[in-house]
Order: C-alpha cells, then sequence, then structure tokens
C-alpha cells in the first residue's frame, strides 16, 4: 500500500469513483483508491466475515478431553494427571504450554459439563486412586 501520483483512468476500489489526473491514491493489491477511502476503510472495524474466529485453550482443551474420554477411553475413568499427560503426548505444547494445558484441565475438573467428576476412583490409565473424569455414557430415549 503506498501512496502515488494519479494515472489518467484509474478508479478508487472502494467506492467505484473516477480518481482524478493528479490526485493523490493508494495503490493496494486489487487496484487503487481514494486517499480519503483507505482511512475510512483503515479505521472501520472489521467485518464478521473477515474476524478470525479465536479458541481459548479451555475449550480447545475441553473438546479435546471429551473426545479421548467417549472414544479412546470410552467407559474409562482417568484422573487429570494422566488426561494432562495424554493431551500433552497428543497434541505437543505448540499451541498451548503446559501450564496453560493444566490450568484448563483444573477448571475442566471444577466445572466437568458434559463430562462426569468422579470424586474418588481408581484411574484406569495409572492406577491411582484420585479424582477422576469419565463421559457420560450417551441418553437415547430407548430403555435397553
Amino acid at each position: 500500500m503506498t501512496e502515488h501520483e494519479n494515472e489518467p483512468d484509474d478508479t478508487c476500489v472502494v467506492c467505484g469513483r473516477p480518481i482524478k489526473e493528479g490526485e493523490r491514491r493508494f495503490l493496494v493489491n486489487d487496484g487503487a483508491m481514494h486517499v480519503e477511502c483507505y482511512e475510512e476503510r483503515q479505521t472501520r472495524p472489521a467485518s464478521p466475515q473477515r474476524r478470525m474466529m479465536t479458541d481459548t485453550a479451555e475449550d480447545f482443551i475441553r473438546r479435546e478431553v471429551g473426545k479421548l474420554l467417549r472414544v479412546d477411553y470410552r467407559g474409562k475413568v482417568v484422573c487429570s494427571a494422566c488426561l494432562l499427560n495424554l493431551v500433552i503426548e497428543r497434541f505437543g505444547t505448540a499451541k498451548y504450554t503446559r501450564g496453560q494445558i493444566g490450568r484448563a484441565l483444573d477448571a475442566i475438573v471444577r466445572s466437568p459439563g458434559a463430562l462426569r467428576r468422579v470424586h474418588r476412583f481408581v484411574c484406569d490409565h495409572c492406577g491411582q486412586m484420585t479424582p477422576c473424569l469419565t463421559a457420560t455414557p450417551a441418553r437415547s430415549g430407548l430403555s435397553a
């Protein structure tokens, strides 16, 4: 994006009006625009389509722990220490640090949501008797 003197046949990509000869303009990837249009575009908030969706560590870890307990450890109970190791083993620490993952797991244990907290149970992964998490079985309208 650079400011240049006008060439005779430029049209503003924002407002569509022709840019007069000798008038200052900005060159952008998709063409040229008036200086006023450029400044307005810079101060205007981003449109909802252009905003990126942000995901907090807790949301990401909660989703992944839920998948882990529903798929790989279906019907089993796993303590938070083992969950921490399993999540780090599966995803590494590239996106979130070990501390962020640990704090997210603490929040999940305090407020498990769709998961179920078992206050004292033998972990199916390490064998220790500690507070554990398990996935609640899916409920259907059918009785067995």
